[in-house]
């Protein structure tokens, strides 16, 4: 059989190459009939390695897993449907599904651009500018901040058509025009900002223009927080729901049960982590002790699996560990809740610098081992 061309670029999917996912987009869309079925089933395969992304604990998601995560379920749930038909004639309640599907991907793959591309820059700049100025004094003529002009326009133009795309996202769309409308009134403070603080400015009007920009500045890092974590929220939330129907799909399928079971598992993991990696006082101790039950059954399910030598078998190793300790951290946390212990000055002296026994830090960094441990096995 003739390799396609896109096969090569699948091969080298773990490259983690931002150039790749764009390489991949364009040669998946171009994609014929034929094609477009064999790789719905090398994506249905390849996808599993992506769906989960690392946490960064206080930090934005990186950004390789985000984007390629998009295309593949774009493909996968969406591209491979659209050549399939109800059976019963023409088709065309099955052809209106598959063209609102491609559409809210189209605006997921827009609203990821955005959260990896506009929110990681800016982030970084509210960091480095809070860092030297204290928001409720303003800054002073001793002040040195520099960085460079905003330049994301193309991600937001594209943001802009997606939300114009149709049918209608009834989540999706208000999540990304208040995000557009936070960035749009942002940018021209912060480029007034980069030329302001570039030239020295503020060492010859005593920070006059700083102070004027300031509260501007404050408003609108505050604005596009608010909205950014708006929008992050209904992005993992769509993201979810894929997943949780592709996993019903592999529960469905006997040939693919070790899959199943590495997804489920996978799934339940993040469930732990999301309801862990809160403050000790605000963290729900019914609801993160049942998903560390979950998070055991699981985990039994896969051994149980292993044991019996179910063919194709199952490759545990490393990845079995990180469950393992994984699971540790989330009982850990479950117990340090349950039994009021807070941390100790010697504990909140460590945290800073690495993590505790017990501690959300710890559950988010054997999280992400355990992702890490993840895609390496798949």
């Amino acid at each position: 059989m003739a390799v396609m061309p896109w096969q090569s670029l699948l091969t080298t999917a773990d490259s983690q190459d931002t150039n790749l996912v764009l390489m991949f987009e364009s040669t998946a869309r171009k994609a014929n009939v034929r094609e477009r079925e064999a790789m719905n089933t090398q994506l249905t395969q390849l996808a599993d390695r992506f769906t989960n992304r690392r946490l960064a604990h206080g930090s934005q998601p990186s950004r390789f897993p985000r984007q390629l995560l998009v295309l593949l379920m774009a493909f996968a749930t969406g591209a491979g449907a659209c050549s399939k038909t109800d059976g019963a004639g023409t088709g065309t309640g099955v052809a209106a599904e598959n063209t609102s599907n491609r559409v809210q991907d189209q605006k997921l793959q827009a609203a990821i651009k955005g959260i990896n591309f506009v929110s990681s820059k800016l982030y970084r700049v509210r960091r480095a500018y809070m860092s030297r100025v204290d928001p409720d004094v303003g800054p002073d003529e001793t002040t040195s901040f520099s960085f460079s002009r905003f330049s994301e326009t193309s991600t937001i133009e594209a943001m802009d058509e997606a939300i114009a795309a149709r049918p209608a996202d009834p989540k999706l769309d208000p999540a990304m025009t208040a995000y557009v409308i936070a960035v749009k009134e942002l940018e021209p403070h912060l480029n007034a900002a980069s030329t302001y603080y570039g030239n020295k400015s503020n060492k010859d009007d005593a920070a006059a223009k700083g102070k004027e920009l300031h509260p501007k500045l404050v408003a609108g890092f505050t604005e596009f927080a608010l909205r950014a974590k708006e929008l992050t929220e209904v992005v993992d939330e769509i993201s979810r729901a894929k997943r949780v129907a592709k996993l019903a799909i592999l529960e469905a399928d006997p040939s693919a049960r070790h899959r199943y079971l590495s997804s489920k598992v996978m799934l339940v993991a993040e469930d732990a982590v999301k309801l862990g990696d809160v403050p000790l006082e605000e963290l729900d101790l019914e609801a993160l002790t049942a998903t560390a039950s979950e998070l055991d059954a699981a985990i039994a399910q896969i051994d149980e699996y292993a044991a019996a030598g179910t063919q194709p078998t199952m490759s545990l190793g490393p990845w079995r560990t990180s469950l393992t300790h994984y699971a540790k951290a989330v009982h850990a946390l479950a117990r340090r809740k349950r039994e009021g212990k807070g941390f100790t000055e010697r504990e909140l002296k460590s945290l800073e610098t690495r993590s505790v026994e017990g501690s959300a830090k710890e559950l988010v960094t054997r999280y992400n081992e355990l992702i890490d441990m993840s895609n390496i096995r798949n």
